[in-house]
């Protein structure tokens, strides 16, 4: 793996048997605010410019595939941290917080979720809550509960979703209420979690999709 700072002088070469890569381009006041969140300074650590370590590989892959895949600003962002931590504990680290504090800033965080559930929320957003580090929020979350806020989130929206379900309300109506960015996008997370589509679930609510063509 390269990792290139900005300005860096480099070149490629290709191989006669060819290659893939993936490319992220990350701009430099990105990264320090990275660095600003995992280290409270802005100073960007002298990262190799190249990487042999299967940890930061597999965190690298798993960002771009959440980069690409994922819908929730709070499990990009997440991401984006996950990887550069990766790179500070071997280059650079922050004390931890004292634990109390990290299980008040936990309680505040989930706290928060419950409430606003159907909404799009940013680490940063839960960070000023807290008054705590957006990584080590997110590690003291993961360490808590077993799973990361945007995880949390999830769970929250689709236990309010079984509710609305249950009370036939359209399939529809529940992704929009439960803060889904659509109806397929609230199927797909509905049935990873529960097992069923939400019209296995209560098949007397009203979906549109799941209606069987009429012959003609």
């Amino acid at each position: 793996m390269f990792f290139l700072p900005p300005s860096e002088v480099h070149s490629n070469r290709a191989y006669e048997q060819g290659c893939s890569y993936t490319n992220v381009y990350i701009s430099q006041s990105q990264v320090q605010g990275a660095m600003l969140r995992l280290t409270g300074s802005e100073t960007i650590p002298d990262f190799p410019v190249l990487i042999f370590d299967s940890d930061v590989h597999s965190s690298f892959l798993e960002l771009c595939r959440i980069l690409e895949h994922s819908r929730s600003r709070l499990h990009r962002e997440t991401a984006f941290l996950e990887f550069f931590a990766v790179l500070v504990e071997r280059y650079g680290a922050q004390p931890p917080s004292k634990p109390e504090r990290q299980l008040r800033a936990v309680k505040q965080v989930r706290e928060y979720l419950d409430a606003h559930f159907d909404r799009d929320i940013a680490l940063d957003e839960l960070s000023r809550l807290t008054n705590l580090s957006p990584f080590y929020l997110n590690r003291a979350f993961g360490r808590e509960l077993g799973i990361p806020p945007h995880a949390y989130q999830i769970q929250v929206r689709i236990a309010r979703a079984k509710i609305l379900l249950r009370q036939q309300t359209p399939i529809a109506d529940v992704a929009f209420r439960t803060g889904f960015a659509d109806q397929s996008h609230f199927t797909r997370h509905f049935k990873r979690i529960v097992g069923v589509t939400p019209g296995e679930f209560h098949p007397e609510s009203k979906n549109i999709q799941d209606a069987s063509p009429i012959a003609g």
